[in-house]
């Protein structure tokens, strides 16, 4: 966790000139801001950047900005990330159990920054107080260690390629969940494959043969998932 006013945002909304308004004020304030326009950018964001907390809105849909809501907070790398929800939808509809228990703060559009910096200190004390914030995942004898982007097994360093790290990353996010071909696209390639579709077997079959092919199991034709528990 960065010490105060430098804390780690992540600031996702579809509407451009709001999210660079924020994002300037948040800077000057001496916060370390990455900003995303889109769900599937956002998340793919959180998981290499690592934020303290997540501004987003529910793009455009309110579907969708539960989905990146609930994504965040059941998942073991970003459990422990503060959420802030900050929408011009009617509060009304917003107050719902589904809601809440994904969001940790509720800002209505149109918010003054110093209300949304105050709301940012709140919510990363709230987390701090209740959580220990974890850079290293450990998996049977598998170390993942989210800041020097490192793997060791068995005490023995393992090197991988970016999208090795990458999809390794993804599936440890969720450990014996099964994603599927189009999940982990949209999370490594950002929704555009190689031209050779079948690149994506390729990755898994270096990350296989390094991290061991017993802990990658596949679902012929639908997905990947990792078979080791936390």
């Amino acid at each position: 966790m960065a010490n105060v006013n430098k804390y780690r945002i992540l600031l996702a909304d579809f509407d451009l000139e709001i999210m660079f308004f924020y994002a300037k004020h948040l800077e000057n304030s001496g916060f370390e801001v990455k900003t995303s326009s889109n769900g599937i950018d956002a998340w793919n964001k959180a998981m290499v950047f690592h934020p303290d907390v997540i501004i987003l809105d529910l793009m455009n849909t309110e579907q969708l900005g539960l989905k990146v809501c609930k994504q965040i907070k059941t998942s073991m790398l970003l459990k422990n990330v503060a959420t802030i929800l900050h929408t011009s939808v009617n509060e009304e509809s917003l107050n719902h159990s589904v809601l809440k228990a994904f969001v940790d703060e509720i800002l209505q559009k149109p918010v003054m920054p110093e209300l949304m910096e105050r709301a940012i200190h709140n919510v990363v004390k709230t987390i701090v107080n209740g959580h220990t914030t974890r850079n290293i995942l450990d998996f049977d004898n598998l170390s993942i260690d989210l800041e020097s982007y490192s793997v060791t097994k068995a005490g023995i360093s393992i090197e991988l390629a970016k999208r090795e790290f990458d999809l390794l990353l993804l599936f440890a996010s969720k450990p014996g969940k099964l994603f599927t071909r189009k999940e982990i696209i949209d999370h490594i390639w950002n929704g555009k494959e190689n031209e050779d579709d079948r690149i994506l077997d390729v990755y898994i079959a270096k990350l296989r043969s390094k991290i061991g092919k017993e802990l990658i199991h596949t679902r012929k034709g639908v997905g990947y998932s990792l078979v080791i528990t936390a």
